[in-house]
């Protein structure tokens, strides 16, 4: 959680992309431009944790080495997260495909229908992971990667709540909009 706040991330620069869904809810795509990416037609599509999004220090160490490995590097912003309005009253649900199915219709479109590859991070982990799942044979990814993904929710929220987690709890909750 200190490398969050703390670490000095690399130079990046993004791209940010408007989508806007059905019901009326934007979500953003934000596209690694800096350092650019060597090759074309595969596109890694970095799904973030539950409060921070694209401006996280982890999130843009990633991109940074997604890009320099010849994958472009793309981040799925979800509702009321960085510089994306929430615009409904709806947030981001695990069990909607929707907002997610967007944004892939949008990045589809942009790089010309890429191979997709995706990483999940945290509660973004568990979304990717739920969305493969519940897509299966049909799943466009070509392969995810899901990293600290809390697979045991109320066992997490019970153990952000213990005595000594203030740190992570003031974290969490400074990434989240008012």
């Amino acid at each position: 959680m200190f490398g969050l706040k703390y670490d000095e991330p690399p130079e990046i620069r993004y791209e940010e992309h408007d989508v806007f869904c059905k019901d009326g809810g934007k979500i953003q795509v934000w596209v690694c431009t800096y350092p650019p990416c060597k090759t074309e037609g595969r596109v890694v599509i970095i799904n973030h944790g539950h409060t921070y999004g694209a401006g996280s220090n982890y999130i843009k160490q990633l991109c940074y080495d997604t890009n320099m490995a010849g994958f472009q590097a793309v981040v799925h912003v979800r509702r009321g997260i960085e510089s994306n309005d929430l615009t409904t009253p709806k947030f981001m649900n695990i069990n909607h495909k929707d907002d997610f199915k967007a944004s892939m219709k949008y990045i589809n479109e942009r790089f010309n229908n890429p191979d997709l590859y995706g990483i999940g991070l945290s509660m973004g982990a568990n979304y990717l992971c739920h969305y493969a799942g519940s897509t299966m044979d049909k799943c466009p990814f070509k392969a995810i990667v899901c990293m600290a993904t809390p697979f045991e929710l109320n066992m997490v929220t019970d153990g952000l709540k213990a005595p000594g987690n203030g740190l992570c709890n003031l974290g969490l909750l400074d990434g989240c909009k008012t």
